[in-house]
C-alpha cells in the first residue's frame, strides 16, 4: 500500500511480475523489513526441519523481493537459534544477489525490560555501496543500545523483579511484568503501575502471557536499527 497525498493505492504484489512493475513505477526502494516464520528453526520444536522447512524457508521470498526491488537496506528478524540452524544459508542467498550482511542478537533486557526475549537481527545492503569494510551497522547498533539502556538507569526502580525468560520453567512464579504505554522515552516505563497489593496485582495466567511474548518484538530495537542506518547514510 502506498500513500500519495490523500490518495491511496494498493500495489498488486500477488505476482513477481506485478512487483517488478510496481518497483519500476515508484522508483527506489529504501528498506525491506520482515520477520520470517521461526517454526522450523525454533529450539522449542522437536526435530525441526531447519531453514529449508516449509515455513522458515519462506525467507527466500524476501531475498527474491530484494533481488527485484534492489533496496538500499534489508532488515530481518528471527530467533537466535538461526545462528546454528540456517544462518549460512541466509548469508549465501544474499551473497548471490550481491548483498553483504551484518547480524547480531539483542534481548529485551538489554533495552531495560525485565524479560529476556532474545532476538536475532540482520541488516543487508548492496556490496558495492559500502566497500570492503561494510556499513558497520552492528557496532553502531551496540553503542546505541548501551546508550539507550544507560540513559534510563537513574530512573530505574530499585526492585525490577526477575528477568522473565520464556524458555525457563516455573513461569507461574515471581512478579508479573507490567508493560506501560509510551515508547522511545527510556527504560523507566516498564513498571509504571504502583507496586501496591489490591491496586494492581498483575494479570492472571502469567505463564501464558510470558509465552505470548515469543510472537512479539520490542519496537525500540528496530527504532535503534533505523538510527544506526541513518548514521551510516549521513556519513556517506
Amino acid at each position: 500500500m502506498r500513500w500519495s497525498g490523500r490518495k491511496r493505492r494498493v500495489l498488486p504484489t500477488n505476482t513477481y511480475k506485478a512487483l517488478a512493475q510496481s518497483a519500476e513505477a515508484f522508483g527506489r526502494v529504501d528498506v525491506i523489513c520482515g520477520g520470517f516464520p521461526c517454526q522450523d528453526i525454533s529450539a522449542a520444536k522437536q526435530n525441526p526441519e531447519g531453514i529449508d522447512g516449509k515455513q522458515s524457508g519462506l525467507f527466500v521470498e524476501i531475498v527474491r523481493v530484494a533481488s527485484i526491488t534492489r533496496p538500499k537496506w534489508v532488515i530481518l528478524e528471527n530467533v537466535p537459534t538461526i545462528t546454528v540452524r540456517g544462518l549460512g544459508r541466509v548469508l549465501f542467498e544474499f551473497s548471490k544477489i550481491g548483498y553483504d550482511a551484518e547480524w547480531t542478537c539483542i534481548s529485551a533486557a538489554q533495552i531495560g525490560a525485565n524479560h529476556k526475549r532474545d532476538r536475532w537481527w540482520l541488516v543487508a545492503y548492496p556490496r558495492c555501496k559500502h566497500g570492503e569494510q561494510g556499513a558497520k551497522i552492528v557496532p553502531r547498533l551496540h553503542r546505541l543500545v548501551k546508550e539507550w539502556h544507560s540513559r534510563g538507569e537513574s530512573e530505574r526502580p530499585n526492585q525490577m523483579g526477575e528477568i522473565a525468560d520464556t524458555k525457563s520453567k516455573g513461569l507461574e512464579g515471581g512478579n508479573g511484568a507490567r508493560v506501560a504505554s509510551g515508547i522511545f522515552t527510556g527504560p523507566a516505563w516498564w513498571l509504571s503501575e504502583p507496586d501496591i497489593c489490591r491496586v494492581d496485582d498483575g494479570v492472571p495466567f502469567r505463564s501464558h502471557r510470558l509465552r505470548s511474548l515469543g510472537n512479539a518484538l520490542l519496537p525500540q530495537i528496530p527504532y535503534l536499527i533505523g538510527k544506526a542506518i541513518l548514521e551510516v547514510e549521513a556519513s556517506l
